[in-house]
């Protein structure tokens, strides 16, 4: 379940702003290569919560326009 990319789907529809968050993300960017999470898939919902917590992942996810990974710093919007 991907929850809080649902959530980011429903704040660009209300807010009437393009949605640029990927459902997931390999971490390909060359600078994590030694990061244990590069190349490994993770779901939006997973990325947020482990980087901010579970609380402050629901608000970010449905208040916030993400634009690029949450992880790598990947940028979604270009």
């Amino acid at each position: 379940m991907n929850v809080h990319y649902d959530n980011q789907r429903t704040f660009c529809t209300n807010e009437n702003v393009p949605l640029f968050a990927y459902s997931s993300c390999s971490h390909t960017s060359k600078w994590m290569i030694d990061d244990d999470r590069y190349a490994k898939e993770q779901t939006l919902s997973d990325m947020l919560v482990q980087e901010y917590g579970e609380e402050k992942a629901f608000v970010i996810s449905s208040s916030t326009h993400i634009t690029g990974c949450p992880v790598c710093g990947r940028s979604w919007c270009d």
